[in-house]
């Protein structure tokens, strides 16, 4: 059950991270998008905050390799 739900915190964090780096959308957008599907925040509260979605991209950005360990085929591909 905890690998369960390390991998769905994971992937929900790639979500996150996705919709905001990649897809442009603003913190506010991501906290109504994720209250709109019903998805429980990190610490299991039913509500979604722009500082909720602040705080997730900035631990998931803590769990990223930093960018001088990527290799050149790494960097390239984004």
């Amino acid at each position: 059950i905890a690998r369960r739900a390390a991998t769905a915190r994971a992937q929900l964090l790639d979500r996150i991270a996705t919709m905001h780096e990649e897809e442009g959308m603003s913190l506010q957008a991501i906290a109504d998008h994720l209250n709109a599907r019903g998805e429980r925040t990190l610490s299991g509260a039913d509500a979604w905050w722009p500082s909720g979605v602040q705080t997730a991209l900035r631990y998931w950005r803590s769990t990223q390799p930093p960018v001088a360990e990527l290799s050149l085929e790494e960097r390239a591909a984004g």
